[in-house]
């Protein structure tokens, strides 16, 4: 088709009315679309997909307060690289040690 003769059909469609529904319709629509919504069964894959959101935020707040009480506990307990190394090899010698 040709651009005049799609313009005279666009033309001609807007100057139809549009048909009239009848009495009823919206309330059998939206109990047909709720038995095809409670017939379908729900996947794994779907119920999954429905917790995304909520386990996502959960990770998020568990991966901030990490954040947080690692921060509260350097903080609180300064004690740097030194500390820290010194700390560590006197488990391993404790541990060598059977202690």
């Amino acid at each position: 088709m040709n651009d005049e003769k799609l313009k005279k059909l666009f033309e001609l469609a807007r100057a139809e009315t549009a048909p009239v529904l009848p009495e009823g319709f919206d309330a059998r629509m939206e109990r047909a679309l709720a038995r095809e919504r409670n017939a379908a069964p729900i996947s794994l894959w779907d119920q999954i997909e429905a917790l995304f959101p909520r386990v996502a935020m959960g990770a998020a707040l568990v991966m901030a307060l990490c954040l947080l009480g690692d921060f509260y506990f350097s903080a609180a307990h300064p004690a740097g690289l030194s500390g820290d190394v010194n700390e560590i090899s006197e488990q391993w010698l404790l541990g060598a040690n059977g202690q």
